[in-house]
């Protein structure tokens, strides 16, 4: 009786033990890769800057370690974070002009996470395959339409962030994270967008002078499109936020992710791109309305959002808008879409006369210069969908939005990982809403929301990943 009587209390503060040290531990784990990351990454922007061939060396060499990770081992982690990086690297090599063709990245991802389900021997979900499929018909009409090299740019233009979302999608849906893999794959990829940030701040300071208008600014986005600087700074605020409301942090830790956050959506405000600035602000916004509905549940968020919030509103928007003379609130207060209202008008005319097959891949351009006087691309993937694919092009969107309802059902069970898969949904519905596919990271966030939280009943364990941390358990058990 007395060795039963003792030996419950005996097993319990040992587990405690060894939940407190692992905390410990992974709380320390992650400090280290911020900082790590941190200054990394501002020496990163400070050599890329104008030097093509670096940025060229580090586009091929990031590709190159996650082909070799995937050659190596089956070590489905590595997977994930390596694509994390390269989905926060694109936009940073497009605008050092690294020498590799423009869909690199979305190739990458989809090549290197193929890989990872034949590595892994995954299952193969169907949706997302069937989604891929009803894409391709279209294929034969730009065929037709346009001669050959165009047709292949148009073709891999707007299919490729397709084919990483399927990869993207089928990948996580097989992939089971803990919280701390969730922190350090969300640090790496928010730490190219360090980089980026560093590269626009040296340019906004050497700037001899900057001349403020109602319109996206090329001055103050490195020189690049002021489009995908503002949704890449943005995403990379949004990563270093989620790290902040997952928890289990140090409170140092905590202020560096604030300031982060806030440093990245204040360059990206000063792009006058808008885009990328409600992208990061959004899916916040969501989480809180998830946070009020579950109650009782990550209630240690809300100061978070709460205090972020006023500092944004009463801090750092005046102070952006004084130094632009007021030219920032102008821009948030204008309603002009930049041609995008016009261009989801041409797009959904060109449905309703072509309704059973589309206009083909790319079909779009070629009408939006006979109507609109001037070519523009789509920028809003839902209408691009409809306008070139016709009904298949339905059906596709009809899935995609299938698939993230499920996702947003499976969100609301669980708290932690309900915030993380309603953030990274959001921001990937909405991204594509107003800047198409442009860039990996929409297909890359989407397939995230597919993701499970290992030992999900119990979100406040404390689950052993690496290595080190393997070690560890064993030798406090």
């Amino acid at each position: 009786m007395n060795s039963k009587s003792f030996s419950l209390p005996i097993n319990t503060n040992t587990n405690y033990q060894r939940d407190v040290s692992l905390a410990a531990h992974q709380m320390l784990v992650t400090h280290r890769l911020l900082w790590v990351m941190i200054i990394s990454h501002i020496i990163l922007g400070v050599l890329l800057r104008d030097n093509y061939l670096f940025a060229t060396l580090h586009a091929l060499g990031s590709v190159l370690i996650g082909v070799l990770w995937a050659i190596a081992g089956k070590d489905s982690i590595r997977f994930v974070y390596i694509t994390a990086y390269i989905v926060g690297a694109e936009v940073l090599w497009r605008m050092n002009n690294a020498q590799v063709f423009w869909e690199f990245g979305k190739y990458a991802v989809a090549g290197i996470l193929i890989l990872g389900i034949t590595r892994t021997r995954s299952k193969i979900l169907g949706a997302p395959i069937i989604y891929f499929v009803l894409l391709l018909p279209a294929v034969f009409i730009t065929l037709e339409t346009f001669d050959a090299a165009e047709a292949r740019t148009q073709i891999s233009f707007n299919l490729s962030g397709h084919l990483a979302l399927v990869a993207s999608t089928v990948f996580f849906f097989n992939q089971k994270v803990t919280k701390h893999q969730l922190q350090k794959m969300f640090i790496v990829m928010g730490a190219p967008a360090i980089s980026i940030a560093t590269i626009v701040l040296i340019e906004i300071v050497r700037a001899e002078s900057i001349v403020w208008v109602n319109d996206s600014n090329f001055q103050t986005s490195g020189g690049f499109g002021p489009n995908q600087v503002s949704a890449a700074l943005g995403l990379g605020a949004l990563s270093f936020f989620l790290v902040l409301i997952i928890g289990n942090i140090k409170p140092s830790t905590g202020v560096i992710l604030f300031a982060l956050s806030f440093w990245l959506i204040t360059q990206a405000a000063l792009t006058f791109s808008r885009g990328g600035v409600y992208n990061a602000i959004l899916p916040a916004i969501c989480v809180l309305i998830f946070i009020s509905v579950r109650r009782r549940q990550n209630l240690h968020v809300i100061p978070y959002i709460v205090v972020g919030g006023i500092i944004l509103t009463v801090l750092i928007f005046p102070s952006i808008d004084d130094y632009t003379e007021g030219a920032l609130s102008r821009r948030f207060e204008d309603r002009d879409t930049t041609h995008r209202t016009e261009i989801i008008e041409v797009s959904l005319n060109l449905f309703l006369e072509n309704p059973v097959n589309g206009v083909g891949i790319g079909g779009i351009k070629n009408f939006t210069t006979n109507i609109m006087q001037a070519t523009y691309a789509s920028h809003t993937e839902y209408t691009r969908l409809i306008a070139e694919h016709g009904m298949l092009g339905i059906l596709a969107l009809g899935l995609l939005f299938y698939m993230a309802i499920t996702n947003l059902f499976k969100a609301a069970r669980y708290p932690t990982l309900g915030m993380v898969l309603i953030a990274v949904l959001v921001w990937s519905l909405f991204y594509m809403s107003h800047a198409a596919m442009r860039t990996v990271s929409p297909a890359f966030l989407f397939g995230l929301s597919f993701l499970t939280l290992s030992n999900v009943e119990n979100e406040n364990a404390t689950f052993p990943h690496s290595s080190i941390e393997r070690k560890l358990s064993t030798r406090l058990q």
